[in-house]
């Protein structure tokens, strides 16, 4: 039995609790949320049988647990702060991170380095290369020959959620020497649900140095209740529409996908999403895009 430390507690940091209390491996799931009135409106809310599972922290700084892993689930501009901060006042070999990681293209580096001299194993919540519809198409992938992936829906998010099919282009394609095109991104942009960050749409292209090719269009002409990849190889082509529910390939929820990767880390010491230290330079280069891109336009934002 093994304690669980979750801090942000949003909507992604709700899905990992509400996967980790139905597995018995797991002794207490401690939240922490700078909305203290939120957790303790969730704790009231679950089952009797695991409220004693659940434990509110009101400051990370005094509280002496033990914990074998953390999932931060912060706002990405915060994200940095709080993995040094969880860091220095516990002893924590595993971290999830969500993305965007971190907003800054420095906090890259600066996390690579804690990482490395405190010995720590991370991941990223990049989920879809563990899909059992992803590993099944890049089974039947060609090697040396050129891929195009597309993306295409409406007002999904490109700035926040375009990473997790960068990661996705990595997986299915081996290559990571990649180049970031937002030329074609709208220059204006607006609040998302999340007061104070922001979204706009248009076009993002992503090549490496083979010249496969990834497009990912958000273009609100497009059907709302769609959202369609497209898998584009010699002689080879396959379609998936994720919002689909008569689809047999359902995407999973985040409720079932904690658990999975935890129950791999108790047992082996590492899981199938993306190691930090193997992909976080790709992250950082698309956050410096993403960057340039606010620069040109003389407008800096904040993204999940």
């Amino acid at each position: 039995m093994t304690n669980v430390l979750i801090v942000g507690f949003g909507n992604i940091g709700l899905r990992h609790c509400e996967s980790l209390i139905k597995f018995n491996k797991i002794k207490k799931i401690f939240i922490y949320d700078i909305n203290y009135k939120k957790l303790q409106s969730f704790k009231k809310g679950i089952n009797s049988k695991n409220k004693n599972k659940i434990v509110i922290l009101k400051d990370l700084n005094k509280n002496k647990e033990n914990f074998f892993l953390s999932i931060i689930s912060t706002n990405s501009n915060v994200r940095f702060n709080v993995f040094k901060k969880i860091v220095n006042t516990f002893n924590i070999k595993y971290f999830i991170f969500e993305k965007i990681v971190f907003q800054k293209p420095n906090e890259f580096d600066l996390a690579k380095e804690i990482i490395k001299i405190k010995k720590l194993k991370c991941w990223i919540n990049c989920p879809r290369r563990t899909w059992s519809i992803f590993k099944s198409l890049k089974k039947n992938i060609i090697k040396n020959k050129k891929t195009s992936i597309s993306i295409s829906g409406k007002r999904w998010g490109i700035l926040s959620n375009s990473i997790h099919f960068v990661d996705l282009f990595i997986y299915l394609t081996g290559r990571k020497n990649l180049k970031f095109e937002l030329n074609n991104l709208n220059k204006k942009f607006y609040e998302t649900k999340r007061k104070g960050f922001f979204e706009t749409s248009g076009v993002i292209k992503v090549t490496n140095n083979f010249n496969d090719k990834l497009i990912l269009r958000d273009d609100y002409r497009l059907d709302k209740n769609k959202f369609i990849f497209k898998f584009y190889q010699k002689n080879k082509y396959f379609y998936y529409d994720q919002n689909d529910i008569r689809n047999k390939f359902k995407a999973p929820y985040q409720s079932s996908e904690t658990i999975k990767h935890v129950k791999n880390i108790l047992r082996n010491g590492s899981c199938n999403l993306p190691s930090y230290l193997r992909t976080y330079k790709i992250h950082k280069l698309f956050s410096e895009s993403i960057y340039e891109f606010q620069k040109e336009n003389k407008k800096k934002i904040l993204f999940t």
